[in-house]
């Protein structure tokens, strides 16, 4: 396979880096589901019946966006302040 017909077939995997979807004004939305992807990979490694994993996930991911949540709130006043 020669380099030129390589990157022609690569091309079109390339594209969302080149032009991404325009998710400005709803990033915070992304969040949600990096969170519970992140809470179910963890807790699935560290519960010990597969029972358990649902409720301690959500439990999890509760926390960490409580904990965002907190973190936003917290700088935006520090900003305020600072002002």
């Amino acid at each position: 396979m020669t380099l030129a017909l390589l990157a022609q077939t690569a091309l079109p995997y390339t594209r969302p880096f080149i032009q991404p979807l325009p998710v400005w004004d709803y990033w915070w939305a992304m969040l949600f589901p990096l969170v519970a992807a992140i809470c179910i990979v963890y807790k699935g490694v560290k519960v010990s019946h597969i029972g358990e994993l649902p409720r301690a996930a959500a439990t999890m991911a509760a926390w960490v966006i409580l904990a965002f949540v907190a973190a936003a709130v917290g700088i935006y006043f520090l900003v305020k302040l600072l002002r």
